[in-house]
């Protein structure tokens, strides 16, 4: 005879999505439509900044950001030298 429990073991709990600060080489390759190979061109050259834990290298947003801000020279869009 089976006996059907009545506590519920994984209560529905409202949770709230924690926003992404970094990516691994293959998300941050395919949220800048580039290829894997070309984002370790850009780390690298130091165009794009990554941290590493322990195996895993990530990318974090900002320098995703920073990286996209940046025109081919490397300098900032906005400044003279970009023109």
């Amino acid at each position: 005879m089976s006996r059907k429990s009545t506590t519920t073991l994984n209560p529905k709990v409202e949770t709230t999505p924690v926003p992404r600060v970094s990516f691994s080489i293959e998300e941050a390759a395919g949220a800048l439509g580039i290829g894997r190979t070309y984002v370790y061109q850009l780390i690298k050259e130091g165009r794009l900044k990554v941290v590493r834990l322990g195996r895993r290298t990530l990318v974090p947003m900002d320098a995703l950001n920073e990286l996209l801000q940046m025109n081919g020279s490397g300098a900032p869009t906005d400044s003279p030298t970009a023109r």
